[in-house]
């Protein structure tokens, strides 16, 4: 299966990079479960960092695929537009 891989140098590197993504992205070591009881959360740290570089990554080619679309989409309107016999 074809992947992205990103390897971290060193332990404290990792350390760091989780600490990053689980600061900027909000992760809470504890979690209310449906009975509203705090429990800790059963996503670690590494998992959370994890899925939001998957998350971010995906975002990232959301976001470039609708504006590449949206200006494809915009320069076929105006050639359409452009033949319109309007006075």
């Amino acid at each position: 299966m074809p992947s992205i891989t990103i390897d971290i140098g060193t332990q404290a590197e990792l350390t760091r990079a989780v600490d990053a993504f689980c600061g900027a992205y909000n992760y809470q070591a504890t979690i209310t479960n449906g009975g509203g009881q705090q429990i800790a959360n059963p996503e670690s740290r590494n998992a959370f960092a994890k899925r939001q570089v998957a998350e971010f990554v995906k975002k990232v080619i959301r976001n470039y695929e609708a504006d590449r679309d949206s200006k494809i989409a915009i320069a076929a309107a105006e050639a359409n537009s452009s033949s319109l016999a309007i006075s």
